[in-house]
């Protein structure tokens, strides 16, 4: 995955980590890769990004989802070694309003303020205010919920259908 953030720094997800480019001038740039705190003392889970996105109400911000759940990286943009997470998101057992799974591969952000993220168990959204989920799973029989529990990957269209790409075919919302 790669994004560019306003500040015109091109940021790529890698199994190690985050790579950032700032471009000073149209010859020259600095390079600077991040990796994120291990969680649970894995940092190969912490590093393996899938997804990066810059937050869409909050300058300086991305949004992380890797094999460890979702994060939230505030970044600086004029010092490149300011690097801080400042939200973790994880399954929690016994708790439901937690994540569903904590592989990550996908998450769009909607222009009213939702966040939407897909992962390897399920679709879940997330109210920004309260850090809670709602999960939605697979229903055998029941036609209108996820064809399939592995959400591979997220799109809004200009319409604002939610299109979801599955293991087993292509949702709306």
């Amino acid at each position: 995955s790669i994004c560019e953030t306003h500040d015109g720094s091109i940021w790529s997800a890698t199994s190690r980590g985050l790579t950032r480019i700032k471009f000073k001038d149209e010859n020259a740039y600095d390079l600077r890769h991040y990796t994120l705190d291990p969680v649970a003392g894995d940092s190969f889970l912490a590093n393996f990004i899938y997804r990066v996105r810059p937050v869409l109400d909050e300058p300086n911000t991305l949004w992380i989802g890797s094999k460890a759940g979702l994060r939230k990286i505030h970044f600086s943009d004029t010092d490149t070694d300011f690097f801080q997470i400042t939200a973790s998101y994880q399954v929690a057992p016994g708790n439901p309003n937690s994540l569903s799974y904590n592989v990550v591969s996908d998450f769009w952000e909607t222009a009213d303020g939702n966040l939407w993220v897909a992962t390897y168990h399920g679709l879940n959204l997330l109210d920004k205010k309260t850090g809670q989920f709602r999960r939605f799973l697979a229903q055998p029989g029941e036609p209108y919920s996820l064809s399939n529990n592995f959400v591979r990957s997220l799109f809004q269209d200009r319409t604002g259908i939610l299109w979801i790409g599955t293991d087993k075919g292509v949702n709306k919302l």
